[in-house]
């Protein structure tokens, strides 16, 4: 077991408990979140989530990316950092809806080695799948795309209400680092190998040999 907690998930006056457990044969091996509700028979398995914990080894060499695992009535927040010179980090909260349990926030952010620090919310309902148990946000496949509307405005998040003022326009190529619902994670390489990164709408692309 890496971590665990004692905690009144739901209300019902009996302790709770929270797992994260490990395959330890192998320090890249995966970890399951266990959400085990308490009552007078003892404790139920209430819910086994295998996506939402990045692995020992996964936090580059800052080390294992787990920062902490924290929860209270009604809610779960997992908290991961990681990377070298630049860091990288993020905060997911699920709320109990239900009976299940539902991404309900989620925080990004990132540091570079000058310590700059750029932070960005990303809305549940541009995940694939908020449940706990079956948890994607963000699908990571790079490639490239071509650019379809006359001008594409790059976000600051994956929200409408972010546009900044930034853009590409048709036939320039982007690069795809992750995709959402609605939106893509993607940056251009322009002149002089300036590049430029953020949030480009899905509807504004379109694939290289379309």
């Amino acid at each position: 077991m890496v971590e665990g907690k004692a905690v009144d998930l739901n209300g019902d006056g009996h302790t709770d408990r929270l797992l994260v457990i490990e395959d330890g044969t192998r320090p890249d091996g995966p970890r399951k979140l266990l959400v085990l509700l308490g009552g007078a028979d003892g404790f139920r398995l209430s819910a086994e989530a295998d996506s939402v914990l990045f692995c020992r080894e996964c936090g580059g060499t800052w080390g294992d990316p787990l920062s902490s695992v924290q929860a209270g009535q009604g809610w779960i927040r997992i908290n991961h950092d990681g990377g070298s010179g630049w860091r990288w980090g993020s905060s997911h909260t699920f709320s109990l809806r239900a009976g299940r349990w539902e991404l309900t926030a989620q925080e990004q952010y990132r540091r570079s080695p000058e310590r700059l620090e750029t932070s960005y919310s990303v809305p549940p309902s541009e995940c694939q799948n908020t449940d706990l148990t079956r948890f994607v946000c963000g699908i990571s496949l790079p490639e490239t795309l071509l650019v379809a509307s006359k001008r594409a405005y790059f976000y600051q998040a994956p929200s409408p209400a972010s546009r900044g003022s930034s853009y590409v326009i048709a036939g320039q190529q982007i690069t795809v680092r992750k995709t959402y619902r609605t939106f893509v994670e993607a940056s251009y390489l322009g002149e002089g190998g300036r590049s430029t990164h953020g949030f480009l709408r899905l509807a504004d692309l379109k694939p290289v040999d379309f």
